[in-house]
């Protein structure tokens, strides 16, 4: 599964190849995926977001969300290629989008606009909704490791084990210390280190999302419903 900063880049080339085309038709190519894709067709692609690990597809009336698996790959075409292990074909208007999975692992959810929301994730780090004041309070109110604080407790959004070892290492924290035990100190170096490595990992792979990154940490959430995030 792609972490953060991949799959930031991954959105960021979604969204100017699909922003504001319209979805024509889908193709499941796998029985795993559910019927219920079919009902997005003829919506338009209004927004393209993260969400914790999975990509935010907004459409005019509902929406889907894409996980993708370890070896996925999410691939453009207009030539109406046949591609080898394509779980789903999205047309559009602007070109075919292929869900390519030979593992078979990731998944398609689509959100209904009947629904008030989407499970809560945690706070995105890239945004400014992520603040240390937040943070500190999350991190003296938890029983669990800070390794475990940063992967599973639906405070911070989107970390995985790669980018959550860089951090602990570069803040000098052993995954396995309390987070509740953190001095403010520490947590400060640890909320920076959180946004810098991040923020790093996405212009170093993509030096043109530097413009998208301040535009983003200048928004106080995604626009996605959710239930209560910590405060």
């Amino acid at each position: 599964m792609p972490e953060l900063p991949e799959l930031q880049i991954i959105i960021n080339q979604l969204k100017e190849e699909l922003q504001y085309a319209y979805i024509d038709s889908v193709v499941a190519r796998d029985a795993s995926i559910s019927e219920d894709i079919g009902l997005i067709s003829g919506q338009k692609v209004i927004e393209i977001v993260r969400h914790d690990k999975a990509i935010y597809f907004q459409l005019s009336r509902d929406a889907f969300m894409l996980s993708l698996g370890e070896n996925a790959q999410l691939m453009m075409s207009t030539d109406n290629a046949r591609i080898a292990h394509t779980r789903v074909l999205f047309r559009t208007t602007r070109g075919d989008l292929y869900l390519v999975d030979k593992s078979r692992m990731s998944t398609v959810t689509v959100v209904s606009k009947d629904e008030t929301y989407v499970p809560f994730a945690g706070v995105d780090p890239l945004t400014k909704q992520f603040n240390f004041k937040m943070l500190y309070r999350n991190l003296k109110a938890s029983k669990a490791n800070i390794g475990d604080f940063l992967r599973k407790e639906k405070v911070v959004a989107g970390l995985g084990i790669r980018y959550t070892g860089k951090i602990l290492r570069a803040s000098r924290l052993p995954a396995r210390h309390p987070a509740n035990r953190i001095p403010r100190s520490a947590a400060e170096k640890l909320f920076w280190n959180i946004k810098n490595i991040l923020r790093d990992a996405i212009i170093k792979k993509s030096p043109k999302a530097l413009d998208m990154l301040d535009e983003l940490d200048g928004l106080y959430d995604m626009g996605i419903p959710a239930e209560k995030a910590p405060h």
